[in-house]
């Protein structure tokens, strides 16, 4: 790999790493995978993650907040995971591999995560089966950029399906959860996304670990990923949330480039969204 960037730290020497043919990019990824798939296991006729922290060998590091959570949340990621899973899957035509990942898919659609009015209920403990909003295990505040996370996950799961059906699910699902998100979550006196908001939708302007104020409560990048998924869904045909964009899109650069977390991949839709913001500028 060699270095393209033209910064002055940069440009003035090249670096080189040398392909490995003995164990190429495709063979990490492959052990990836079966890595992941070893951190899986059954859960009636699905399969979940174990842990969302585990030791190198897959054992549960119990001592660890994120040590017992399973689910869709952003520690756990099983959805976002189970598309890798798919995704390679298909790539190497293993239909077994595929079904694992549709299985675990199928755990967060079916076991309780999914609410009735389009909430996603980010994590479970694996010790108490009890479904709680944060990896502190309570249910004082959770993270909206992270739920909307999900479903903009769900809309790229949904692309990858032969399955009608359940794409048809996917796709119906990211539409109630934007929608319930657009509803609920309240703006800030900026115009942008709060980092954190209590079960109400309510700003909760602290940290994680204490009632100590968050330094970046009113300007996380978590916020892209509720734009994100408007955006997506917008330039799927879906008109419930259009309205929303220019007034967001507008407000997107100021407080999110301050943040570490705004250094997220700009997908199409984040870069539509940008694209929008200039647009409301000139």
């Amino acid at each position: 790999m060699r270095s393209t960037g033209k910064s002055d730290a940069w440009s003035r020497s090249e670096f080189y790493v040398p392909e490995n043919p003995d164990y190429t990019i495709f063979d990490s990824a492959r052990d990836s995978v079966r890595f992941a798939l070893h951190c899986l296991e059954p859960c009636g006729n699905h399969w979940r993650a174990k842990s969302s922290f585990v030791d190198v060998d897959g054992v549960p590091q119990t001592w660890h907040d994120f040590g017992t959570l399973e689910g869709p949340g952003w520690a756990s990621n099983a959805v976002g995971g189970a598309l890798e899973l798919y995704r390679f899957g298909k790539f190497v035509g293993d239909k077994s591999l595929m079904e694992t990942a549709l299985n675990l898919l199928r755990h967060v659609l079916e076991c309780g995560f999914v609410r009735e009015d389009g909430f996603i209920v980010p994590y479970r403990e694996t010790t108490t089966s009890k479904f709680v909003l944060n990896f502190k295990h309570n249910n004082d505040w959770f993270c909206p950029g992270s739920i909307a996370r999900v479903g903009y996950q769900m809309l790229l799961f949904a692309d990858e399906l032969t399955d009608d059906v359940l794409a048809k699910l996917l796709t119906e699902q990211a539409i109630w959860c934007a929608t319930w998100l657009a509803q609920h979550v309240q703006r800030l006196p900026n115009g942008w996304f709060p980092r954190r908001v209590t079960p109400a939708g309510e700003p909760y302007p602290y940290a994680a670990e204490s009632l100590s104020p968050d330094p970046i409560f009113d300007c996380s990048g978590d916020g892209i990923q509720t734009l994100q998924l408007w955006v997506e869904l917008a330039l799927r045909g879906s008109s419930e949330l259009t309205g929303l964009l220019p007034k967001s899109s507008k407000l997107l650069w100021k407080p999110a480039v301050s943040s570490a977390a705004s250094t997220t991949t700009l997908t199409t839709a984040t870069k539509m969204s940008l694209t929008l913001w200039r647009s409301e500028l000139c």
